[in-house]
């Protein structure tokens, strides 16, 4: 790909027409492929980022569960301070709310996050062997605030892994959030370090798949989305590790309201939003894909609904 504008159908043209995708990044190393664009958004105050990413031998559920794993996120994600699940709600759909603390540079403080996230599995209704997840960011005001910290409530990141014919998996994503920097610094330092991050997750996604499929099986990994609880490393003493569900068979005491919003398929919320931009998203070339993951209709109806 050449670079300099993104092939996406960018601008449109006369006054109010939405800011051009600019390809900032098209690299790739042992196993994976990543291609990266941003524009500003519609206020131009912060910045849309949209990213594809492909890993060699991996499949859809894998690499879902590779991203929900905050565990396993620990160990690859330098900016990940302290993660936990703070409520819980339907398996099935693996709605939670989780809470992160995220390091950033000395001369800032911390940043934290409460996101809610719910993963739409639509493989068995259409065949497509694709995952959705969005997550997006709750204000939690009933949870005073800490004067060390700065908490991101505007915060939203979706994404689609599909397993490709020849048995790789590619995520395509759309990621946004006031990170509470000037937007120029920002802008400037997710272009500087957003390479050497992601180069830091190829390993680390190919080190939680290998040891997934020796702990349940590579059948069995490649389908099943539930994120157990493991060791990347295996034992001490060199043999398996052990798996158990992270996520029990039923939902916990707590509930995550946005959860079940839009479910009952009417098109009037979230789920009716999200049906949309799949069915326009499945089968269509990746470039048209990318271009219904950054479509405004979901940034709008995802921010209405998770706030």
């Amino acid at each position: 790909a050449g670079r300099g504008r993104a092939g996406t159908g960018a601008r449109t043209g006369g006054r109010g027409a939405a800011a051009a995708w600019e390809l900032m990044c098209d690299q790739a190393c042992d196993g994976l492929r990543y291609q990266a664009w941003r524009r500003w958004s519609d206020d131009r105050r912060t910045t849309m980022y949209m990213s594809r990413t492909v890993i060699e031998d991996a499949s859809a559920a894998e690499v879902s569960a590779f991203y929900l794993d905050d565990a396993a996120r620990m160990g690859w994600d330098g900016m990940l301070v302290r993660a936990e699940e703070v409520e819980h709600g339907d398996s099935a759909t693996r709605s939670a709310v989780v809470r992160w603390e995220r390091r950033y540079p000395v001369f800032c403080s911390n940043r934290e996050y409460y996101i809610g996230q719910r993963v739409f599995d639509e493989r068995a209704a259409t065949g497509a062997d694709a995952i959705t997840t969005i997550t997006a960011g709750r204000p939690h005001a009933h949870v005073p605030r800490r004067r060390s910290l700065f908490r991101v409530t505007n915060y939203l990141s979706a994404w689609t892994c599909t397993t490709l014919p020849g048995g790789a998996c590619e995520t395509l994503l759309l990621h946004h959030e006031d990170m509470g920097i000037q937007k120029s610094i920002a802008r400037c330092a997710v272009k500087q370090c957003m390479w050497n991050f992601v180069k830091g997750m190829g390993p680390g996604a190919r080190r939680y798949i290998d040891a997934r499929r020796a702990s349940m099986g590579a059948s069995r990994s490649r389908v099943a989305l539930d994120v157990p609880a493991f060791s990347v490393d295996g034992g001490s003493d060199g043999s398996a590790p052990s798996v158990s569900s992270r996520c029990g068979s039923d939902a916990g005491s707590g509930t995550v309201a946005f959860a079940q919003e839009g479910a009952d398929g009417d098109g009037a919320g979230l789920g009716g939003a999200h049906m949309g931009f799949v069915t326009e998203a499945r089968g269509a070339p990746w470039k048209r894909r990318l271009r219904a993951v950054a479509a405004a209709a979901l940034v709008a109806a995802v921010a209405r609904r998770m706030r």
